[in-house]
């Protein structure tokens, strides 16, 4: 309601840890919107063919919403546009990790 939205990550987080229900999605939607602007960002680079700068923002993205399967795949993509096989294997992995989480 206070539209902060990296508080409300903590407490949905700190949730999630303990097992409250409907936590774990609620703290995916808060994470979701915070990250939104990089990925638009990376998308945008992606299309520039500036894997670079869509890389940077994805590993910011990483670092907000590191549970997130989305930014990892992303991730995986533009390391791959790079050359770094060995880093978009591990973001790969990472994703698929993730995905048999949930």
């Amino acid at each position: 309601k206070k539209n902060d939205l990296d508080g409300a990550s903590v407490a949905y987080r700190q949730a999630t840890y303990l097992k409250e229900p409907e936590a774990k999605a609620a703290l995916n939607q808060i994470d979701s919107s915070r990250v939104q602007p990089l990925l638009k960002e990376a998308e945008l680079a992606s299309k520039q063919n500036n894997w670079v700068m869509a890389a940077a923002n994805l590993k910011d993205a990483v670092t907000l919403a590191p549970h997130l399967v989305i930014v990892h795949r992303k991730l995986a993509e533009a390391l791959k546009q790079l050359g770094d096989a060995k880093e978009s294997q591990r973001e790969t992995k990472r994703a698929d990790e993730l995905e048999k989480a949930n």
